[in-house]
């Protein structure tokens, strides 16, 4: 009786580790899922605010311009035109001073074309009996020009209209149009539209 009284403690404590080791903070195989996201594993990386800010200036210093890319050069071209009033009876003096305005822009585009893409001459001479009898020249111009604008009109003492054109164009175009085997065939225009906001473009010329 003596000896199953001595064995009692032992047992007890026994039975005490079981019980303890049932409960969950014994579990020693317990799986535990943790989510973390890329930028919460940057800042656990880095631990400072110095490699943050690096991360976060990185992609804006790649996305900035060239600042050493040439800017294009454009080049101003004037041209000066001339109209007289012409002694028509038909017409008012307002009229006559239209025409004769009309008449000196007219003037001033044919000179500009002539800057920008030169002009053909003809000549034409008639000898008879060793003598000449008729000497002619003529020249022609067929140019299209878009963006010109009046800068100035003046009346002169006489009557007549004086009026000076300007045209801005970049200095690749000027190259292109006057030395011949640097542009490509004009794209002509598509075909007029006449809905509600349609649009057509014009001609345009592409240097290589």
């Amino acid at each position: 009786m003596a000896l199953k009284i001595s064995r009692l403690p032992f047992v007890v404590v026994l039975l005490s580790l079981l019980a303890g080791c049932a409960t969950p903070c014994c579990d020693a195989t317990r799986t535990v899922t943790v989510t973390t996201t890329t930028e919460e594993v940057a800042e656990q990386s880095c631990g400072t605010s110095r490699c943050k800010s690096s991360a976060a200036v990185a992609p804006a210093t790649a996305a900035m311009p060239n600042a050493d890319a040439p800017a294009a050069q454009t080049v101003r071209l004037l041209a000066t035109g001339y109209g007289a009033s012409g002694a028509y009876s038909r017409y008012t003096q307002g009229q006559r001073e239209l025409m004769a305005i009309r008449a000196a822009q007219v003037d001033a585009y044919r000179n500009l074309a002539e800057q920008v893409y030169g002009f053909r001459v003809w000549g034409n001479t008639a000898v008879s009996a060793f003598a000449t009898q008729n000497d002619s020249v003529r020249t022609y111009v067929d140019a299209f020009i878009r963006g010109a604008r009046v800068v100035n009109l003046t009346t002169l003492e006489n009557g007549n209209y004086e009026a000076t054109v300007e045209l801005v164009i970049s200095s690749q175009f000027l190259d292109c149009v006057q030395r011949q085997g640097r542009c490509t065939a004009p794209v002509p225009a598509p075909a007029a539209c006449f809905s509600a906001g349609c649009t057509a473009p014009g001609v345009t010329y592409v240097g290589h």
